[in-house]
């Protein structure tokens, strides 16, 4: 991500988290808690994630953690996120887990985990969301053990919002395969979304 997106997403974040506070999911640009956790349900199907090593890309308030953990499901987790007031305000609400600062990079991050899993990171309309998500998926994959689960919103939704960006699943699905072993879409869950599971190994 360049300079210039990187600030202008964090001003987009900030200013949600400002104006609608840590509990709402208005906060992170969710239109309800439901429609959160029901992302936040298949990502976390990519596999049986209990024992495992789990970094939250783009974790905003940490709330994949507090998912994770009313449901019992225990991991390593790990959140990472560009925003520093949602870093703060992560750290906050869940002072449990561990949060660092920044962007998807195998190089910088020093770490890899057992699973990746993104949710909402690549909404946003920005000068290149293409080039983004691509590189960032593929970052993804360079710091997982095991496998890669990634939601976009989708072109297949009739009614667009302008300042969201929406992804082809078709285009996104071929770019994993590029790299990626095996590649499942979930395209199942809502109209103007899906999900990308990327495996390093088999879980079938």
């Amino acid at each position: 991500m360049n300079k210039a997106d990187k600030e202008s997403t964090i001003k987009v974040y900030s200013g949600l988290l400002r104006d609608n506070g840590t509990d709402s999911s208005l906060g992170l640009g969710w239109s309800s808690k439901r429609t959160q956790e029901t992302r936040f349900r298949v990502l976390t199907e990519i596999a049986s994630l209990a024992g495992h090593s789990l970094l939250d890309g783009g974790c905003g308030v940490g709330d994949l953690y507090g998912y994770l953990r009313r449901r019992e499901i225990a991991v390593d987790y790990c959140g990472l996120d560009v925003c520093p007031q949602m870093l703060t305000a992560a750290r906050s609400k869940y002072p449990a887990a561990e949060f660092l600062p920044g962007e998807l990079d195998a190089s910088n991050l020093g770490r890899r985990f057992d699973y990746v899993l993104i949710s909402g990171a690549f909404n946003w309309t920005i000068s290149d969301n293409f080039g983004v998500a691509r590189r960032g998926l593929r970052q993804a994959w360079e710091i997982c053990r095991k496998g890669v689960a990634c939601n976009f919103l989708s072109s297949r939704e009739p009614y667009k919002v302008d300042y969201l960006y929406y992804f082809s699943p078709e285009d996104m699905k071929a770019y994993a395969e590029s790299f990626a072993g095996e590649v499942t879409m979930r395209h199942d869950y809502k109209m103007n979304d899906f999900t990308l599971y990327l495996y390093k190994e088999s879980e079938f």
